[in-house]
């Protein structure tokens, strides 16, 4: 997962570095470097972000389904 598409999805979905971090188990310092492409994600990292993203997105629908 490349680092731009990291901070992009999650300025998107409202959330911190520090947030982020701690969701998926490193530091805001780390997240930072993520995302300027200075520390390279493992596989199971880039899971973890894409499954964090996926359930805010899921979240988000299912508050959107409920004002209608």
């Amino acid at each position: 997962m490349r680092g731009i598409t990291i901070r992009v999805g999650r300025i998107r979905r409202g959330l911190s570095q520090t947030e982020l971090g701690k969701r998926i188990g490193l530091t805001q310092t780390e997240v930072s470097k993520l995302e300027r492409g200075i520390f390279i994600t493992s596989k199971g990292t880039s899971v973890k972000i894409r499954q964090i993203f996926r359930e805010i997105d899921e979240d988000e629908n299912s508050n959107d389904q409920r004002k209608t």
